[in-house]
């Protein structure tokens, strides 16, 4: 086949059904995968404070021995330094990401 009449076909064969929007009021409205992930991490993250607060406050007012409260203040404290580094590190890779505005 000659390239001309590909061309030629090419150009004769649109889209049907396929509309082009005339606004530009959704080119800004397009989700990125960092852009979920970042949403997904801020719930996360208000969810681990949730229940750090509820776990805090069955420590203080559901204890009945010493020993649980002091087992229970180390496992506490390995947890809150273990997700500390977690989201910091997640936010430097947030600030890595995030996108350049003029």
């Amino acid at each position: 086949m000659n390239i001309d009449d590909l061309k030629d076909a090419w150009g004769l064969d649109e889209p049907k059904g396929m509309q082009i929007p005339v606004s530009t009021t959704m080119l800004g409205k397009t989700k990125s995968a960092v852009g979920k992930i970042r949403r997904n991490m801020k719930t996360e993250f208000i969810a681990v404070l949730v229940c750090y607060t509820m776990f805090i406050a069955l420590m203080f007012y559901g204890v009945q021995s010493a020993l649980f409260f002091n087992v229970a203040s180390i496992f506490m404290f390995i947890i809150i330094v273990l997700n500390s580094v977690y989201y910091f590190r997640f936010f430097l890779f947030l600030q890595i990401n995030r996108p350049v505005r003029p």
